[in-house]
This record gives C-alpha cells, sequence and structure tokens, in this order.
C-alpha cells in the first residue's frame, strides 16, 4: 500500500509496495516457504561441491534443520539435488535470456550474450549444467536428464537467434544454426572451467574475443 500524503514528493518516499515476485513470497505456505528458503541456501553448496560430495551435514549446517526437518520437505537427498539443480539453472540463465530477448537485433543480442556471459553468476560454483554433466555422466540418470534438458534448452534459444539474424539477411550462415550455438555455448563453458582452473580471468576473456570475430565474421 502507500501512505496517503498530501504531496506526491513525499509518496515517493513512502511506497511500501512490493515487487511482484517479491509478492509470490504471501501466496506460499509456511512449509512451502521453508522448502523454498532449503533450495536457496542449498544451492551454493551442491554447486560448488556436486551432489556425491554433498553432505547431509553440511545441508543441515546452512539451512539450520536437522536431518528430520529436511526429511519433512523432501523425500531425499537426490529430490533437494534436482530441486536444486532446477532452480540454479533458472536463476543463472531465466534473467540473461529473458533480457537479451529485449535486444531487437538479433546480432546485437548474439554479440551481447557472448560479452556478457559469466560476468556476474549470481549463485557460487559456475555453470550447474556443466558441472551436472561432468559429475553425474551416468551415475544419476535424474540429474543427468535435468542438465542435458536445460542444455537443449539453452542450446536451441542460441540457435533461434542465429535463424533469426540469417532470415533477416544479417549473417551469411555455412553451417546449421544448431552447430553455430553449441560452438558458442561450449566455447564458453570451456573457458569458464578455465577461468576457474588457473585462477585468471584470461581464458575467458580470450575465447570472448574469438568468438566476437566468429560473430563479425559471419555479418554481411
Amino acid at each position: 500500500m502507500i501512505f496517503p500524503t498530501n504531496g506526491a514528493a513525499t509518496a515517493r518516499f513512502f511506497d511500501l509496495r512490493l515487487p511482484k515476485d517479491d509478492l509470490l513470497i504471501f501466496d506460499m505456505t509456511k512449509g512451502e516457504r521453508t522448502r523454498q528458503r532449503i533450495i536457496e541456501v542449498s544451492a551454493p553448496v551442491f554447486n560448488r561441491y556436486g551432489f556425491e560430495t554433498t553432505s547431509m551435514s553440511q545441508l543441515m549446517e546452512v539451512t539450520g534443520l536437522e536431518k528430520g526437518g529436511l526429511y519433512r520437505h523432501f523425500s531425499s537427498k537426490e529430490e533437494i539435488a534436482l530441486e536444486v539443480f532446477k532452480y540454479s539453472e533458472e536463476k543463472i540463465y531465466g534473467p540473461v535470456f529473458a533480457a537479451l530477448e529485449k535486444i531487437e537485433d538479433p546480432v546485437d543480442r548474439l554479440h551481447a550474450f557472448v560479452k556478457g556471459f559469466a560476468k556476474k553468476l549470481p549463485i557460487a560454483g559456475g555453470c550447474p549444467i556443466f558441472n551436472t554433466a561432468v559429475e553425474h555422466d551416468h551415475s544419476n540418470s535424474k540429474l543427468r536428464e535435468v542438465a542435458a534438458a536445460a542444455f537443449s534448452l539453452r542450446i536451441k534459444r542460441l540457435a533461434k537467434w542465429f535463424i533469426e539474424a540469417q532470415r533477416e539477411k544479417r549473417i551469411a550462415l555455412e553451417m546449421p544454426a544448431t552447430e553455430a550455438a553449441l560452438h558458442l555455448f561450449c566455447s564458453l563453458e570451456g573457458a569458464l572451467i578455465a577461468r576457474d582452473l588457473m585462477g585468471t580471468e584470461h581464458p575467458l576473456r580470450s575465447t570472448e574475443r574469438m568468438l566476437i570475430s566468429f560473430l563479425e565474421g559471419l555479418e554481411t
């Protein structure tokens, strides 16, 4: 609500309305809020240490709940991990792709994606798609499936932008759009890993320059 005032200038400082996303919190039950909080605070732990290494004691520590309290909201550690992955992947990539979709020119969109990749990850530990793929090559089929689905979704979005750019005659693409999208995304993922391994931004910035050159070479 807004406190009644006699002047618009004063009213600005008493606007207590919440953003739409925050209002969703009040639509949740206490149990749903607790479940969401468990997911949010567990996300950096799983993303840093992986499913196998993350222990229930770590989750108990970050959530402040006993094991029984966690199991009141989730049937297993695997269920927590699945929900955490979905949350982390959307938290990192959802806003990025949504913001880029607002850029009218598809080529500018692709340039912005490359230049903005991994500059400010909202969850520690890198990309949850790659982290999950490495850890669960075949050992955990459920996590592998959700990671594969998320990966495919992001590749399809990038491929769509390449197709749009080609349709608008902004680029001349001599390969399938999906291959171009894979080239961009996988190159940046690899550079992100190298950055974390070497402790320097050089691999990421070098890859960024090469990919920008790649995009410029496609432009007509």
